[in-house]
């Protein structure tokens, strides 16, 4: 919690600097739809079950397999909802860095503050400008004060929104039911894969017995999304079928089909229909005879009425670029035209009334005689008494380069008491037994200090930028401490 004691213009500069609130927008939105995701696989996970073990599926497998299938769908809606949980802790964050870049007090003010004080304690010729050079100092503290409150409030929103969060549920890292299994989700025996049903399956989502591949239901099926018994290839339908197999649409319907898009027993190729065909697109021959069309039309309509209708606004876009030739508005004149504004009418009586100004003694008496008075007293010109500055100055007793007020200083742009400033510094010290420039307080030694009792580590060149009491180093703030807090 470094922020404490930095000054205003660091956290200030930090905060606003950032990415802001986009990215944890962002990850909210991510969270929510993984949140959408999870429950829907959730449900959709167990109403495939739930509808396998209702209906055809029955007997001892089945009921294993839905006792296998319920943890996970369980441990499916558990992860959903921590991460929708996630999602509004999320949300919350983004509100709480909204709320903070809002909060702290902007660098431009804070910027015209430290601006003002120079200019008053530059100006501070005769000490006209100490009230309004703690004003300025107040003003500076609030905004400290401002941003320490701003700070505080994020830091303590975001430390409770990471402890609101809920740690994820561990995966389950293998429910198979049977024996011999290897992988996950599999029911049976000697499967290999994920998510088989059945014996002897090698692949992922195979329902049946000795099926190799992916998504195969029935026997003895060796590729992809094959239904039946001994197909080989992707997306065949029946018995003993073979052929290409990139997409479902290269498909064999039937038996003993070998090549694609067969239908039928026995075809080889591309696209046959009907028994033993051989090469692509083979269809038996038919003949159509003639047709006679003949329809005799006679008559009448009846009157038909066509009802009111809308058509919805349709966005037009038109882009247009380009441009103008030069034009030129030529001098013209606007002519005189009198003003005329009648007054008249009248006021109504004024009455003033009678006062009186009571009598009052006066008594003046002189008596005796005034003889010559002559004082020797010689007082240079300018303002103040016993000051020895180059420059003019107010006060008393201030010496070196001048422009100072108050009593005891040394240096240039003083005001207040006993404060020194060496002579290659431009000055602006304010306060009480200060040393340095641009310094107010209380026996306060360095550059930028403010406060009682503080000295920067750094020379007096270097902003140190401290302020509280009794601190040692630079950009501190509060009580009693040493070193730096950039």
């Amino acid at each position: 919690m470094s922020f404490l004691a930095l000054p205003p213009e660091v956290n200030s500069g930090l905060i606003l600097a950032g990415a802001g609130s986009q990215p944890m927008l962002a990850a909210a939105t991510a969270w929510s739809g993984l949140s959408d995701e999870l429950f829907i696989a959730a449900d959709s996970f167990g109403s495939i079950v739930a509808g396998l073990t209702a209906a055809a599926w029955q007997g001892p497998a089945a009921a294993a397999m839905a006792a296998t299938a319920l943890p996970f769908r369980n441990w499916l809606s558990a992860v959903a909802a921590e991460a929708g949980q996630a999602a509004g802790q999320a949300n919350t964050m983004t509100a709480l860095i909204e709320t903070v870049r809002s909060a702290v007090v902007p660098p431009v003010m804070l910027a015209a503050n430290r601006s003002e004080l120079v200019s008053l304690a530059l100006s501070n010729l005769f000490g006209q400008n100490a009230p309004s050079i703690a004003t300025v100092e107040a003003a500076y503290e609030h905004m400290w004060a401002a941003d320490v409150s701003a700070m505080s409030a994020y830091h303590a929103g975001a430390a409770a929104v990471a402890s609101a969060l809920t740690p994820f549920a561990e995966p389950m890292i293998n429910f198979s039911a049977g024996v011999a299994n290897s992988g996950s989700g599999n029911i049976g025996n000697a499967n290999l894969g994920i998510f088989n049903v059945g014996s002897g399956d090698v692949g992922d989502l195979n329902l049946g017995a000795g099926n190799a591949g992916s998504t195969n239901i029935g026997f003895g099926n060796l590729g992809t999304d094959n239904r039946g018994v001994g197909n080989v290839g992707v997306g065949n339908v029946g018995f003993g079928n073979s052929g290409l197999g990139m997409t479902a649409a290269l498909s064999n319907i039937g038996f003993g089909n070998t090549g694609s898009n067969n239908v039928g027993f026995g075809n080889s190729g591309v696209g046959n229909i009907g028994f033993g065909n051989t090469g692509p697109f083979t269809i038996p021959g038919l003949t159509i005879d003639e047709l006679g069309f003949r329809v005799p039309l006679s008559g009448s309509t009846a009157p038909f009425t066509i009802t009111g209708f809308s058509v919805d606004s349709l966005g037009v876009s038109l882009p247009l670029q380009g441009s103008t030739d030069p034009f030129v508005i030529r001098g013209f004149t606007i002519p005189r035209f009198d003003l005329s504004l009648p007054l008249h009418g009248s006021t109504g009586d004024v009455t003033i009334p009678g006062f009186t100004i009571p009598g009052f003694p006066l008594h003046v008496s002189l008596a005796g005689g005034l003889g010559s008075i002559e004082v020797p007293i010689t007082i240079a010109g300018g303002p103040g008494y016993g000051n020895s500055t180059t420059a003019p100055s107010s006060g008393f007793f201030n010496s070196g380069a001048g422009s100072t007020s108050g009593v005891g200083n040394i240096g240039s742009a003083i005001s207040g008491f006993w404060n020194q400033v060496p002579d290659s510094l431009p000055g602006g010290l304010s306060g009480y037994y200060n040393v340095g420039q641009l310094t107010s307080g209380l026996l306060n030694v360095g550059n930028t200090v403010s406060g009682v009792y503080n000295t920067s580590a750094l020379s007096l060149l270097a902003q140190a930028f401290d302020s509280g009491v009794s601190n040692i180093g630079r950009q501190l703030s509060g009580y009693f401490f040493t070193g730096s807090r950039a």
